[in-house]
């Protein structure tokens, strides 16, 4: 099989099963994603004749670090980027000098944002308040809305990009985790 075709399918796979999630089997049916894309990743090694050694040892440990625990605590907005033209960019407001913060406790499928002054007209960042949240792996769900999420050392992204066919022009959050 040709790769590019392998890889359209993963990537039309993941779409149809971000599409149509339930909230309540959410983490089961990510699992099921990533066995999926495993499987499909093992055979089109096998399929091209050559034995290629996966890292599925960094795979299998990725498993055992909890994703729970990376997401907990208190994350203060540093910014947004979003597909805007240039007059509604110049408008958002500055988060250096706004104090938004983002507790997440996702055991309890909790979020609260406290935020020092009111949303104001061009912040797309949630409004003071409690959300529901999912998380699993690197996908987060707060309110309606999908994110993938990434963690690097103090720093979260949420990215709202996930989805191929919709393309990248929606919004992507930074957060800096506060030390407490």
């Amino acid at each position: 099989m040709n790769n590019n075709f392998i890889a359209f399918l993963k990537i039309q796979f993941l779409s149809t099963v971000t599409k149509t999630v339930n909230i309540i089997k959410i983490k089961s049916l990510i699992r099921f994603c990533f066995s999926a894309m495993l499987y499909l990743t093992i055979l089109s090694c096998l399929s091209c004749g050559q034995l290629q050694i996966l890292a599925i040892n960094e795979i299998l440990e990725s498993d055992h670090i909890d994703q729970y625990d990376l997401l907990e605590g208190d994350w203060v907005l540093t910014g947004y980027n979003a597909f805007l033209p240039i007059e509604e960019k110049e408008k958002t407001p500055d988060f250096s000098k706004l104090e938004v913060i983002y507790s997440m406790n996702p055991r309890k499928h909790e979020l609260i944002v406290q935020r020092e002054d009111d949303k104001m007209e061009h912040d797309f960042s949630l409004p003071s308040g409690e959300y529901m949240i999912y998380a699993d792996r690197n996908l987060i769900k707060i309110k309606r809305k999908l994110f993938k999420y990434h963690i690097e050392e103090n720093l979260l992204t949420l990215d709202s990009n996930y989805d191929p066919d919709l393309g990248p022009d929606d919004i992507i959050y930074v957060f800096k985790k506060i030390n407490t």
